[in-house]
């Protein structure tokens, strides 16, 4: 769990475990934020879901899906909520999306309106990526 954030500026998600990681897509030393694809890997599918705790009810939170520190890419991916809760849950999915392996790498870019002291429910919030070719 984290506790007490401040996203309001849009920042990458950093993990500190992984449930699964077969090829060695995420370091939890080294960008721990990002999931990179392997060498031998031309197209990926990736996702996100991310649970909040204690936000501002009545104000937006977004998930921003990044490719090489862009957000701008064939295949791209975001959703943005106004939620009505104080735990709202943020979930996306990208289509099939070209990289090069070895060096094409994702971020999650979490994002909300006005609140500085969010808390993310660890047990629920995802983030994965798996090759389709």
């Amino acid at each position: 769990d984290q506790t007490g954030a401040n996203y309001t500026a849009g920042v990458a998600m950093t993990f500190d475990q992984e449930v699964y990681d077969i090829t060695g897509w995420h370091s939890t030393a080294t960008d721990s934020s990002r999931l990179t694809c392997p060498v031998g890997v031309s197209k990926v599918m990736v996702g996100a879901n991310v649970v909040i705790a204690n936000m501002t009810a009545d104000t937006w939170g977004a998930l921003i899906l990044n490719k090489d520190g862009s957000a701008n890419f064939d295949g791209a991916a975001a959703t943005r909520q106004e939620v009505g809760s104080t735990s709202p849950n943020l979930t996306l999915n990208s289509g099939p999306v070209t990289v090069t392996g070895g060096t094409s790498y994702f971020e999650i870019i979490l994002s909300v309106e006005s609140d500085t002291s969010i808390d993310i429910t660890a047990l629920r919030t995802n983030f994965w990526a798996y090759a389709v070719a």
